[in-house]
Order: structure tokens, then sequence, then C-alpha cells
């Protein structure tokens, strides 16, 4: 898990984190990671905003861009690139 609360596995202290953001899911069977977005304000992954947390998961591939602040408001440097 990632976001602001100590409880997290990842804890970034920012205001526009979510105390749980978003949630990486490791499929072993598939070799998948997932990410799953519990934020209210958004989650990024190569600029699009992912859908929320009822719609389901989205896989993640080498090179991903996973951002957690909206990347039109010009702030990109706030995420991850995701290596697997």
């Amino acid at each position: 898990t990632i976001g602001k609360d100590r409880q997290n596995d990842l804890v970034i202290a920012d205001q526009i984190l979510s105390r749980q953001h978003c949630v990486l899911q490791l499929d072993p069977e598939r070799g998948a990671v997932y990410v799953v977005d519990y934020s209210t304000n958004g989650t990024f992954l190569n600029g699009i905003r992912l859908p929320s947390k009822n719609l389901g998961k989205v896989l993640l591939s080498h090179g991903d861009e996973l951002l957690f602040k909206d990347p039109a408001t010009g702030v990109t440097e706030f995420g991850y690139v995701v290596n697997l």
C-alpha cells in the first residue's frame, strides 16, 4: 500500500495523497503486478487517471510512470517509474 497513513508499506507525507492512496498487487501465477486506485484525488498511469477501486485493477508494465498528482497541473515529478 502507498499513502500518507503510517500503516502503509510506503508512506509519503504530502497533503494531496490519501491515507491509502493506491495498492500494488502481485499475481505470482501470471507474473503480473497490478495497481488499484483508492484515492480521492486520483492516481495516474502514463498520464491517464486510473479507474476507481470499484472498477478494478490495472496491469503495470516495465517503464510505466505511476504518478500521485495530476500531470495536468504541471507537477510530473511526484511518482515512480515502474521497474519490474
